[in-house]
């Protein structure tokens, strides 16, 4: 992850499922803003 400044995430599938965060997503999120990375999310609205 030492390579990369911006992330970008699809929310639906990839960090959520339904209302529900998907194993050890909080942690990766946290990782990335502890070193000081530009974070995207994006979802689909319904």
């Amino acid at each position: 992850m030492k390579h990369y400044q911006y992330y970008f995430f699809d929310l639906d599938g990839t960090l959520l499922m339904g209302e529900k965060l998907i194993p050890h997503a909080q942690e990766l999120i946290e990782e990335l803003y502890g070193q000081e990375k530009q974070v995207f999310f994006k979802g689909k609205k319904a």
